[in-house]
This record gives structure tokens, sequence and C-alpha cells, in this order.
């Protein structure tokens, strides 16, 4: 397991969420734009220094992923009982929580490369980009890329690892978090403040 979680690091910087209905994305835009975060990740963890790295990862989390929709995915049934006056909070934390899980994980990098094997187009489903991530000495990593344009430019929805969807287990997480504290928003938010290290 912590193979298979050191070799997916390159892709789950990029996204947690659920599939969203795509207005016009196109397989090539949705390819290169997986190419494009990628290259920018690589770029990232491949310097060996950890100045700057996180505001550069916050970059390309809120410039290739649909991050307030994976937010609002993420609360499950609950998303409708955040107070309206903390969403904004609420959205920011939840950045910081990707960044920090991602962080820790990158300690182990050592070089994973990742190659696009194919994309099928969904139509309004959006596209799905199929990848590889691979290193010497062990069975690549197949991850599955959602590319929907809902948000109104080609944003990455979701990442299908070996045939697990982070977006339901992000959901899952928080919402086991939530219903924890008896369906306290309030106590849900400082709880993930203090997992997001904020």
């Amino acid at each position: 397991m912590t193979t298979l979680l050191r070799s997916s690091a390159l892709a789950l910087a990029l996204a947690f969420g659920a599939p969203a209905a795509a207005l016009a994305v196109d397989a090539q835009t949705a390819r290169t734009l997986v190419q494009d975060a990628a290259s920018r990740v690589i770029a990232i963890v491949g310097d060996g220094s950890v100045a700057g790295e996180e505001a550069q990862m916050r970059a390309v989390l809120t410039q290739y992923a649909d991050v307030r929709q994976i937010a609002g995915f993420a609360l499950g049934r609950y998303s409708r009982d955040m107070p309206e006056a903390r969403r904004e909070e609420y959205v920011d934390l939840f950045t910081n929580y990707v960044l920090r899980w991602f962080t820790d994980r990158f300690t182990g990098y050592n070089g994973e490369m990742l190659s696009i094997v194919g994309a099928t187009d969904l139509g309004d489903r959006g596209v799905v980009v199929n990848t590889q991530i691979a290193r010497p000495g062990t069975a690549p990593v197949n991850v599955q890329w959602s590319v929907s344009d809902r948000s109104g430019s080609p944003k990455v929805a979701d990442l299908v690892i070996e045939g697990a969807s982070l977006a339901q287990t992000q959901r899952s997480e928080f919402v086991a978090m939530i219903e924890a504290r008896g369906g306290d928003m309030n106590a849900f938010l400082n709880d993930l403040r203090a997992r997001a290290g904020r």
C-alpha cells in the first residue's frame, strides 16, 4: 500500500472530487491539461528543494483542479449545512488539507514518471484521460483523470487510482468526521484546521 501511495503521488497532487457534467471539453484538450499539470508537478518535486514548494503546489492545484467543486462534493449531504459565512474559509482549509496530505507523501518521491496511454470522450460527462505512473522495479500504477469544464474552463474533477475513486474516498472521510461531531459544522472546521496545520 505504501508503494502505491508513493507511486501515485504525482497524480494525487492535482485533484480530489467528483465527475462533473462537461460543457464542451474535448479529448485533446483534456490530454494536454493532464500532461501540463504533470509536467508542472514533476518540475516542482524534482527540484529537490522544499523552499516555496507549497506555494507552487497550491498554484498547480488551483490552476488545474476544480477545487470549489471538489470541496463541495467532499461534504456529501452536509454541503447545504455549511454556514454561508464560512464557505470561503472551508474551501481555503480544504485546500490546505490537501496540500498537507500530499506534502507528507512527496517525502518519498524518487522520480516517478507519468505517461498518457489514451483518452475517452464521455460527452456531457467529460473526458477520462488514462495514464500510468511508473518507476524502476515496480509495476505501473493505472490512474484515470476525469476532466470537466463545468467551472467554465477544463479542470480535473476526479482521479481513479487502480479502480478506487478519490472522490468517494474523500467524501467518506469528511462525512465520517462530521457525523462523529454530531453534524456540528463549526466543530468539523476546527478539526479540519488542526489537521491542515493551520
